[in-house]
């Protein structure tokens, strides 16, 4: 069996974001085939029942709680622990998994 030609999930968001996060130079397209075609090895070699769950699963497994931003006090730099805001924790989450 061959995977699909387009994508029939290009309306989840997380999905999108992981298509422009594997994007080089612009080739959108080759971007959704490659996604396309995991998704489409997740459920046809790994018996995955919904792959976009899956993923969506992944996601959440991923997400980062705090993240440390640089903070100058008295001329030195120290590494200050902050909360991850929920859509730069989607966005890292992506990343890592990339």
């Amino acid at each position: 069996a061959r995977p699909p030609a387009m994508s029939v999930h290009l309306g989840d968001p997380v999905i999108s974001k992981l298509v422009n996060i594997i994007m080089l130079s612009g080739k959108k397209t080759a971007a959704q085939r490659i996604v396309d075609r995991s998704m489409w090895i997740l459920k046809s070699e790994f018996r995955v029942a919904s792959p976009v769950a899956f993923l969506h699963d992944a996601v959440d497994a991923a997400k980062p709680i705090m993240e440390t931003r640089s903070v100058t006090r008295g001329g030195k730099r120290y590494q200050v622990p902050i909360p991850c805001p929920p859509a730069r924790q989607t966005s890292l989450s992506l990343k890592f998994i990339r």
